[in-house]
């Protein structure tokens, strides 16, 4: 019924938890990483993550770090571009974006009815003496 062509066209639905997508974008953000530094960043145990990212073709092993040990390095894939529809990694938003806080400027109308409230308790206040 399909071709080939047009089942790999297809693209699956990823579904992931927020313990996965949190170490989904450590990777993205600072790979090559050792694992250490994933549970440095979220402060919880990655290991079992990382497997199930890699069983989704999503993070890979990219070598090992010469550190003490040489430990995996982990790197996404390029099915993780496909799945968030990046060309490359440059098009990740900047970390530095993603940090500014959201500023809301609040209503003016909401300030000039605390204001009121407070004359008219002054004003009970006055009448009681």
């Amino acid at each position: 019924m399909f071709t080939d062509a047009r089942l790999a066209l297809q693209i699956s639905v990823c579904v992931m938890s927020a313990p996965a997508m949190e170490t989904l974008a450590v990777v993205g953000y600072c790979q090559p990483v050792v694992r250490a530094q994933i549970e440095a960043v979220r402060g919880v145990a990655s290991g079992e993550i990382l497997r199930q990212l890699m069983e989704r073709d999503l993070v890979r092993i990219a070598g090992r770090s010469e550190e003490l040990g040489r430990p995996y390095l982990y790197s996404t894939t390029k099915r993780f571009l496909q799945v968030f529809g990046l060309k490359d990694l440059d098009e990740l938003p900047r970390a530095d974006v993603l940090r500014e806080p959201i500023v809301e400027e609040p209503a003016d109308d909401h300030y000039e009815e605390d204001e009121d409230e407070d004359d008219h308790v002054e004003d009970e206040s006055d009448q009681q003496e």
